[in-house]
C-alpha cells in the first residue's frame, strides 16, 4: 500500500467512526442513557482521533507534526468541549479510567 492509500484509508475510517459515534451519542442522549453506550461513544471518538493522528504521521513522517496533531486531537478537543459545557478549560472528569489516572498522577492540581 502506498502512503496515499494508507492516509486515505485512515481518514475515511476516522469519518466512519465519527458517523457511528454520532449515532451512538444521539441514542445515548435521546433514548437510553446507559454506561455501555457512554463507553462506546467515548471509544469511537478516541479511535477516530487516533485515525486522524495516524494520517498526519503517514503524511508528514515528522514527530513535530504528530505532536501538533496529538495536541489538537486530545488537549484542544477536550478544552473546547469543556468550554462548551460551561466547565473550566482545564476540567478533568471523575469517572473514566483516563480521568482517574490523570487525577492520581497530578494529585496536587485541582481539576474541578
Amino acid at each position: 500500500m502506498t502512503p496515499t492509500t494508507i492516509t486515505l484509508t485512515l481518514i475515511l475510517s476516522g469519518l466512519l467512526l465519527l458517523s457511528w459515534r454520532e449515532g451512538v451519542l444521539q441514542r445515548y442522549i435521546y433514548i437510553e442513557r446507559t454506561a455501555k453506550l457512554s463507553k462506546l461513544w467515548h471509544r469511537l471518538g478516541g479511535l477516530a482521533r487516533a485515525c486522524f493522528v495516524a494520517a498526519v504521521a503517514v503524511l508528514s513522517w515528522s514527530i513535530w507534526w504528530v505532536l501538533v496533531a496529538v495536541v489538537v486531537a486530545g488537549l484542544l478537543y477536550n478544552i473546547f468541549i469543556n468550554l462548551y459545557k460551561d466547565n473550566r478549560w482545564w476540567y478533568i472528569g471523575t469517572t473514566a479510567a483516563t480521568d482517574k489516572l490523570i487525577r492520581k498522577i497530578f494529585w496536587f492540581i485541582n481539576f474541578d
